[in-house]
C-alpha cells in the first residue's frame, strides 16, 4: 500500500491548530471546508478526534487533511461473513475516517489517495495497541449522483467495500490493510 507519486515535495503531520494556515482552503465541498476552518480544532482540543494535514514545509499552507476517531459498528450493519464473528455484545471495533478533503487546486494528482493510505497505515498501527476489527467512512453525497458514484470508486480502488445495507457507508478490514502494507 504506497501513495501515488503526486508531484509534490508534501508532509503529512499532525494539525497544528496555531501553525498550519487553514483559512484559504477550499476543496470544492462545504462541510469539508467548513469542519478543517471551524471544527478541526476544537474536536481535536476535546480528543474527539485527530486531524492529519498535508503541506509543503517551509510553508504551512494545509493542501488537503483528514481526521480519524475511534468508532464501533453494529455487527449486524456487516456482511453475514464478518457478522457472525463479532463479539456476543455484537460492538466491532473500528475506526471511522471521518473527513478527507483535498485543496481543489491539487485535486486528481493522488493527494486524497495519499491522505487515505497515510490515514488507513496510522489506524494499522493503532490496530497493534487497540482492538480495531475494521476502518469505517461514509461517502458524502454533496454534488448529486456521479460525483457520489466517483467518490464510490474512488475508494473501492483503495479496498473499501459498501455495507450491504446501507451502501454510502464503507469499510476496509485491517486484515486487508495489513497485506497491502505487507505487499
Amino acid at each position: 500500500m504506497s501513495g501515488d507519486d503526486v508531484g509534490l515535495d508534501f508532509t503529512i503531520e499532525a494539525l497544528d491548530p496555531n501553525g498550519h494556515d487553514r483559512s484559504t482552503f477550499d476543496s470544492g465541498v462545504a462541510r469539508i471546508d467548513n469542519f478543517l476552518k471551524r471544527t478541526a480544532r476544537k474536536h481535536q482540543a476535546s480528543d474527539f478526534t485527530r486531524v492529519w494535514v498535508a503541506c509543503c514545509p517551509p510553508q504551512r499552507q494545509v493542501l488537503g487533511y483528514y481526521a480519524i476517531n475511534s468508532h464501533t459498528i453494529e455487527a449486524a450493519e456487516l456482511p453475514d461473513q464478518l457478522a457472525k464473528s463479532a463479539p456476543r455484545h455484537g460492538a466491532v471495533p473500528g475506526a471511522y475516517l471521518s473527513m478527507v478533503g483535498v485543496e481543489r487546486a491539487f485535486q486528481g494528482r493522488g493527494l486524497g489517495r495519499a491522505l487515505v493510505v497515510d490515514a488507513l497505515r496510522r489506524i494499522e498501527t493503532a490496530s497493534h495497541t487497540i482492538g480495531i476489527k475494521l476502518a469505517v467512512l461514509d461517502v458524502i453525497d454533496d454534488g448529486g449522483e456521479e460525483e457520489f458514484r466517483r467518490r464510490m470508486r474512488f475508494y473501492e480502488r483503495l479496498g473499501f467495500v459498501a455495507f450491504p445495507r446501507r451502501p454510502s457507508r464503507m469499510f476496509i478490514p485491517m486484515s486487508t490493510v495489513r497485506a497491502a502494507i505487507r505487499s
